[in-house]
């Protein structure tokens, strides 16, 4: 059936269900009966796209009433079909306010009357990503390596910073991510926490051309040895918000912290820097200090992880929606 209506695009389920859970990312040309078939949870009999319809009507009537087999169905369902069954019943609702000509169309014409519908209908972005996309401009941190990271992997550190990214980044995003890694070169007459953030200051200063207005300038990020080794222990490593063990993670650091106001809280002593898991990193991490959340705030967090890191897990089905940020 997927293949009938995707044709050589698309030749299975869990590849339509993908394309369609990403689909503000992949934006295909999905027909109107490929979207009908998901929200079936890619259920049908042969037959033809008439059978399709009468199957997705008593579907939309077994969800309104939420009967014993909707009930059903909806506990047993996994992540992905959550997903792409709500972005289908998104589109289907826009769509079935085309009119018949504009539901006939093919090809680009089609495929940008899509991408329409789905801004109309879609949740909206969280207020940080609205804003870049709408002043279009970069955003990221400035990062440095630890001094045993440079030692050990400086000499190669682009690939191997390209095997730690996360690639699930909206494409506008990606391309106005970016990031600024400062020439330096460790002092000893200084703790490495303190010569970071001296240097972080002078550079600043001295900078010629200023950042990028999307450049924090209130946290930086530095890139510990604890990063490394596991990755290269496991090339095929893919990782993400829904894996296990603890993520791959760095040291955020506040820029303007007073070494004289030392706090301790709960037995721990807060040093003005915090874990931050790397998947979180460029996104709700970024996100808290766009909104001013204290890095104090989000050390506290961190605390109750059993690794002491500061970890923010999307809410995928609650319009954009996030675990607390403290």
């Amino acid at each position: 059936m997927v293949a009938r209506l995707m044709g050589n695009r698309l030749s299975n389920g869990d590849a339509l269900l993908n394309t369609i859970t990403n689909y503000d990312r992949s934006q295909q040309n999905i027909p109107i009966y490929a979207w009908k078939l998901v929200y079936c949870g890619l259920y049908y009999i042969d037959g033809s796209n008439a059978t399709l319809d009468d199957i997705y009507q008593e579907r939309l009537r077994e969800e309104e009433l939420q009967t014993p087999a909707a009930r059903a169905r909806e506990i047993i369902r996994h992540d992905v079909m959550k997903v792409s069954r709500r972005n289908a019943k998104w589109m289907l609702s826009g769509l079935e306010k085309l009119s018949d000509a504009e539901r006939a169309q093919q090809g680009p014409a089609f495929r940008q009357t899509l991408i329409k519908v789905w801004k109309q209908e879609s949740h909206p972005p969280p207020s940080w990503i609205q804003n870049i996309i709408d002043v279009r401009k970069q955003w990221g941190f400035v990062y440095y390596m630890s001094t045993e990271v440079d030692q050990k992997y400086g000499y190669d550190w682009e690939t191997i910073w390209e095997r730690i990214q996360e690639s699930s980044n909206r494409p506008t995003l990606q391309r106005l991510a970016t990031e600024d890694w400062p020439t330096f070169h460790a002092n000893s007459t200084f703790t490495e926490d303190n010569d970071f953030r001296k240097h972080f200051s002078e550079y600043m200063e001295e900078k010629d051309d200023p950042l990028p207005a999307g450049i924090s300038l209130k946290t930086f990020i530095v890139i510990p040895i604890e990063l490394i080794p596991t990755l290269c222990e496991d090339d095929d490593s893919d990782e993400s918000e829904d894996d296990e063990p603890a993520p791959y993670w760095v040291w955020a650091y506040d820029a303007d912290w007073d070494t004289s106001s030392e706090e301790v809280i709960n037995g721990e002593k807060y040093q003005e820097r915090v874990k931050v898991a790397i998947y979180s990193l460029k996104s709700w991490f970024y996100a808290a200090c766009w909104e001013g959340i204290s890095l104090r705030d989000i050390w506290l967090k961190a605390q109750q992880h059993p690794e002491r890191l500061w970890v923010c897990r999307t809410k995928h089905m609650e319009e954009w929606d996030h675990e607390a940020y403290v």
